[in-house]
């Protein structure tokens, strides 16, 4: 199973939850996750099952001005 992160493909060995890729690859919580262009509630992590093929596009929040 194969899917995109921010552009770059990753294997998947099995199906997982939005949650369970997040603490897999090391992100904190403070971030937002968009799932095939369409932006992804928190609330929903532990019951959204990314799939093959899927793009991912995860991003923090930025200081700045």
């Amino acid at each position: 199973m194969n899917i995109t992160i921010n552009g770059e493909q990753h294997p998947l060995p099995q199906p997982q939850t939005i949650d369970q890729l997040l603490a897999g690859k090391g992100f904190g919580k403070n971030i937002a996750v968009a799932l095939n262009g369409a932006f992804v509630p928190r609330t929903t992590y532990a019951g959204q099952v990314v799939k093959d093929g899927d793009s991912i596009e995860i991003v923090s929040p930025m200081q700045g001005g």
